[in-house]
């Protein structure tokens, strides 16, 4: 192959005062030989609050 497609996902979790901030990160990368490139997708998910 000449070249790749990555696909890296996250899922962060922040703790805050009204409870917890979560978000989903993809992160699309396409890699060969001669150039690198990254696509950072942030999915900022709603708030969840503590119970």
């Amino acid at each position: 192959m000449l070249f790749s497609l990555q696909v890296y996902y996250r899922f962060n979790c922040f703790r805050s005062k009204t409870g917890f901030n979560c978000s989903d990160e993809f992160i699309i990368g396409i890699k060969n030989k001669y150039f690198e490139r990254g696509i950072l997708i942030k999915i900022y998910g709603k708030k969840v609050r503590n119970l």
